[in-house]
């Protein structure tokens, strides 16, 4: 059908699987100190599994050779690197080669995704130490689906994607549009975000540099598919842009995704402002975050700026208190 398939993989190999005794005869996981045997870690539902040791130039041509395998023989694009995360190295970790940091062990699997896929570069990773320098989406952590920023619901979309950004990892990944509906994740109603989640994180997406969907919006109704249709138009109405600020990027370190203040760094409103952002310094983008919420208070930056919800030329600096914002509605405001 002529879709570029993508296989989600990862550094861990359980106790139960082919590689296991292969990685453990020739000491490619990671082992446990004074022993040579592979150091043991929990990971998802509770599984115990051995971990790549990506110290090891030997283990990791292992493990992209077996990946090389699989694009091969079933035409796959690319991978999905998860997981990477420091936390995951034992206390009392045995490496090839002697890691100053746990970090170390992040930044080694995020080469060895990019070598994965070095042309097209279809991949991304969810962990990032000190590796600035590969061209590669890097996704936020895991959020969750809920609206508060103490649930690491929708409230931290923006700050998240701005501080990857002021890191310098501008090509910015977020997280599943309505979060990962994990089934303990809070929200009511079934086995999927409410409908007013979905379509508000949709908003908040759509011009931030890639958007990512796990939950289909045709499981809720017409009406959510055609907002779904329309918000990702907008988002190839802003490619170009996007892929400018990313070339911009790359030659200025400048994040894609920008806070207020980026513009404004002596405005004391826009150096408190979260729940806003800059697409490159002429785009502004207000997206409703609060559940229930038709109106929002919004600020605009010094200069002129044209309001294209409603069509109208705003000087700034100014609030717009009270802004009304249909649920099917997103405030864009340009430079004039």
């Amino acid at each position: 059908m002529g879709f570029r398939v993508t296989l989600w993989t990862h550094p861990f190999m359980n106790l139960d699987s082919k590689a296991f005794p292969e990685a453990a005869e020739n000491h490619y996981a990671i082992g446990t100190r004074g022993s040579h045997n592979p150091a043991l870690v929990r990971w998802w539902n509770g599984k115990m599994a051995a971990i790549l040791d990506v110290t090891n130039p030997a283990a990791v041509q292992w493990y992209l050779g077996r990946l090389e395998a699989l694009k091969n023989k079933y035409n796959i694009s690319s991978f999905k690197f998860d997981a990477g995360e420091a936390f995951f190295v034992p206390e009392a970790a045995q490496t090839f080669k002697p890691m100053s940091s746990p970090g170390v062990f992040s930044k080694e699997w995020a080469e060895l995704a990019f070598e994965a896929d070095p042309y097209v570069r279809h991949q991304e990773v969810r962990a990032a130490w000190n590796a600035q320098n590969l061209p590669i989406f890097v996704r936020i952590f895991d959020r969750w689906s809920a609206w508060e920023a103490v649930e690491g619901g929708l409230e931290t979309l923006i700050p998240t994607t701005l501080t990857f950004g002021l890191l310098g990892y501008p090509f910015v990944l977020p997280d599943m549009i309505g979060g990962n509906a994990y089934a303990d994740s809070g929200f009511t109603g079934g086995a999927y975000p409410d409908r007013e989640l979905f379509i508000r994180w949709l908003e908040a997406s759509a011009l931030l540099p890639a958007l990512q969907f796990s939950i289909a919006p045709w499981l809720y109704d017409e009406e959510v598919t055609n907002i779904t249709r329309r918000y990702t138009q907008l988002h190839e109405k802003y490619a170009p842009t996007i892929i400018s600020l990313a070339r911009e990027s790359v030659t200025t370190g400048n994040p894609i995704i920008r806070p207020l203040w980026w513009v404004a760094p002596e405005d004391p409103a826009a150096l408190t402002i979260s729940s806003q952002f800059l697409l490159g310094n002429d785009v502004m983008v207000a997206p409703v975050l609060v559940r229930g919420a038709r109106r929002r208070d919004i600020y605009v930056l010094e200069g002129e700026w044209q309001d294209l919800l409603r069509g109208q030329k705003i000087s700034g600096p100014v609030w717009l208190r009270d802004y009304e914002v249909h649920l099917d509605e997103l405030p864009i405001f340009e430079r004039a």
